[in-house]
Parts: structure tokens; C-alpha cells; sequence
């Protein structure tokens, strides 16, 4: 026997979409109040008309997506209110020390890479290239020289932050899942959250403290 859903007796699928209406409702009036939202049509209530999965699924991704973003927004109080000021500050210099930590740290592992290139190019010179070692290889050297000492000094000053950091990250998991990822978590853990970083820091960009704003432009 089937039995068909009313309004009088909802069944679960019906009762699901309602839920899920009165939620998108609920971001869409939480964004308003936050971001003054007016590109995002109004999600009407369930009022029985039929509509289709497919058509909800934007409508939930944006509501869960501002209702996210307005609570980003929302600033904790202070358990010591009289520290507010040095907060306001003190904050924008956290990002400095974040971005010129991690980008001295890429710069000394990329400063081995420097160390090897007089011999590189004394090879280059008199064509015994394939009489060095792997750990000598050309172009290896060359690009990760160029890319992590090179980039690591412009990551620190935040000059062109976010192309250096973004090629940093590429770098960090590639040597992650090809080289120390077999070897289990504490092998790759230290490379692995050293890319994150440098992901986290290709997002964000250079900060208030950089020669990217300075300049005025960024990738």
C-alpha cells in the first residue's frame, strides 16, 4: 500500500524541507543583519508547492555560506575589557610574525640549495654535469634556490607574498606525499604544517605589514 504525504500528515521527506527552509531563513536574516544582504533573494517558507533538490541546493549553499561569514565577523568580549586597546595594536604585528617566521625558515633551507651552485655551474661550464651527484642535480637546485631562499626573503618581507607562498605550498606537498608520507605522521608532520602555513599565508597575502601594501598591489 502506498501512502501518500498530506498536509494534514507530513511525512519525513516533506517535514525535511521544511526544516531546511526555515534554516536558509534563518542565515539569510542573520547575514542581513550583519553584511545588509541584498543580492540573495528571500527564502519563502514551504507552502506545499513542489520544488525539486537540484533547485534547493544553491539556496543552501549560500545561506550556510553567509551564516558562516557573519559569524566570522562576530567579535568575542573581553574578559579584561582595559586590554581592548592593546589588542587593536598588537593584532595587525601577529601576521608579521607569522609571515616573516615562516618565510626565514623556507629562506635557510633554501640557503643549502645556494651553497651548491658555484660547484653546479663550474660543472655547467666544463660539461661534467653528469658526473655530479644527485644531490647536485641543475635544475633542481636552480629552481627550489630561486623559490625558497629567493622566495622565503620575499614571504618575510611580503613582497609579491602570495605567488611565493602559493609556490611554496605546491613545493611542501609535493615532498609530503612523495617522499615522507610512506614513512607515516611523523615523518611528513613537520613539512605537512609547514605547507599548510604557507597555504594559509598564499590566502591571506603580505598583511598590513608588507611591502606588497606598501607597493599597493598584489597577486
Amino acid at each position: 500500500m502506498i501512502i501518500a504525504c498530506s498536509k494534514a500528515a507530513l511525512c519525513p521527506g516533506r517535514m525535511l524541507r521544511i526544516a531546511t527552509s526555515r534554516i536558509i531563513s534563518d542565515l539569510h536574516r542573520l547575514s542581513a543583519e550583519h553584511f545588509s544582504v541584498t543580492s540573495i533573494p528571500a527564502v519563502r517558507s514551504y507552502d506545499g508547492n513542489e520544488f525539486g533538490w537540484i533547485a534547493l541546493i544553491p539556496r543552501v549553499a549560500t545561506g550556510f555560506w553567509v551564516g558562516v561569514m557573519a559569524l566570522a565577523e562576530r567579535q568575542p568580549k573581553l574578559l579584561l575589557p582595559f586590554l581592548t586597546s592593546f589588542y587593536d595594536r598588537a593584532n595587525p604585528l601577529s601576521w608579521l610574525i607569522i609571515r616573516t617566521g615562516f618565510g626565514i625558515d623556507l629562506a635557510v633551507h633554501g640557503w643549502e640549495k645556494v651553497v651548491r651552485l658555484p660547484a653546479i655551474f663550474t660543472a655547467i661550464v666544463a660539461g661534467t654535469t653528469a658526473s655530479l651527484s644527485p644531490q647536485f642535480d641543475p635544475a633542481h637546485n636552480i629552481i627550489l634556490a630561486f623559490f625558497e631562499f629567493g622566495g622565503g626573503i620575499c614571504i618575510a618581507l611580503g613582497l609579491f607574498t602570495r605567488f611565493f607562498a602559493a609556490a611554496a605550498a605546491i613545493d611542501l606537498a609535493i615532498i609530503t606525499f612523495t617522499v615522507f608520507w610512506p614513512h607515516g605522521y611523523h615523518a611528513y608532520e613537520y613539512v605537512f604544517w609547514w605547507g599548510l602555513a604557507m597555504f594559509a599565508i598564499a590566502l591571506r597575502g603580505g598583511g598590513p605589514y608588507s611591502l606588497d601594501r606598501r607597493i599597493g598591489r598584489e597577486l
